[in-house]
Parts: C-alpha cells; sequence; structure tokens
C-alpha cells in the first residue's frame, strides 16, 4: 500500500472544510451571532460588532446578523456604527422589506443622523403596518422636525384618536395649532 502524501492529505483536509463551510454558513454565521450576543450582554459593543460582521461575511442574507449590526450601530451612536447600520438596514429592507425590527432601527438611525423624511417614511410605515400609537408619534415628531408641520399634526391627532391618554401627544398637537 502506498500512503498518501501529506501535502495530498492537507489538500484533501483544506478542500472538505471550504465545502463545510459553504454548506453550513446559515449555522456558522448563527453561531458567530450568538457569540456576538454574548459579548454585546457582557457590555462590549466593539467585540460584538466583529462577530457580527462576520457572521453577514459568511451569510450576507442572515436577517439576524443585519438586524444585530443595525441594533449595535443605532445603540453606539458612533458616527461610523451608525452609517454602517444604515447601510446594513437599507440592505436588509431592500431583501426582506416586512423586517419590522430592522426598520425601526433604521428609523432610529435616520433619526440620529438628522435624516428626518427618511426617519419618518420608516415610521410612518410601522405604523401602518401595526396601527400603533408610538410609532404614529415617532413619525409625526420626525415629520415636524422636517419641517411638514401639517402632517406632524394630523399624525398627532392620530396617535390621540388611537390613544386618548397620550399626554405628549395632546402637547404636540396644542403647540402645533398655537404656532
Amino acid at each position: 500500500m502506498n500512503a498518501v502524501p501529506l501535502v495530498r492529505r492537507f489538500a484533501g483536509s483544506a478542500l472538505a472544510i471550504v465545502i463545510s463551510a459553504g454548506l453550513f454558513r446559515a449555522q456558522i454565521s448563527n453561531a458567530l451571532v450568538t457569540r456576538g450576543d454574548d459579548f454585546l450582554q457582557a457590555g462590549n459593543s466593539a467585540h460584538a460588532m466583529a462577530f457580527y460582521d462576520r457572521a453577514l461575511l459568511f451569510d450576507q442574507t442572515s436577517p439576524i446578523a443585519a438586524e444585530r449590526v443595525t441594533f449595535v450601530g443605532m445603540l453606539t451612536k458612533t458616527p461610523a456604527a451608525l452609517r454602517r447600520g444604515l447601510a446594513v438596514a437599507t440592505a436588509e429592507l431592500a431583501a426582506h422589506p416586512e423586517d419590522m425590527k430592522v426598520r425601526n432601527d433604521r428609523g432610529v438611525i435616520n433619526e440620529r443622523l438628522g435624516r428626518y423624511r427618511e426617519a419618518y417614511a420608516d415610521f410612518a410605515a410601522l405604523a401602518r403596518r401595526t396601527n400603533d400609537a408610538h410609532y404614529y408619534e415617532f413619525a409625526a415628531q420626525c415629520a415636524k422636525k422636517s419641517g411638514d408641520r401639517r402632517t406632524a399634526a394630523v399624525l398627532f391627532a392620530r396617535v390621540i384618536a388611537i390613544d386618548p391618554h397620550f399626554n405628549a401627544a395632546r402637547r404636540e398637537l396644542a403647540e402645533l395649532h398655537a404656532e
């Protein structure tokens, strides 16, 4: 019997690993997200983001990894993290427009970046989908900040119609009418 040369065994093993990584990319991505979650819970968002980014490298279509990158970008509030979160959220929503977590996070990121019209669009879409007074209020605040006082007034009135005890919306609507 001839022994298989060491180089050939190494090449075969490397090929098997590459094929396995391709076949199990979603599982590897989920494992990386889980590891990132461990770092995030420990308060280390930079290490968590590194794992989430690796997860996206393995599986660019992973909605879980996209949501985590967007969420950490929103939490850290640094311009680079906000821009990265915005880019990932926009790509995720292009593929999965129904992803409400990512749409909410993108709305918050847009608001933090001063992109009030874009934030309004996300929050208004969430409000229409859920009929939630809080999303209508977020949309109203963004409309107001973008200078669209008429839309803001309509949305604050909608908040009050859904939840008559939403006092912040009552104050905002009264201020809009007073000006």
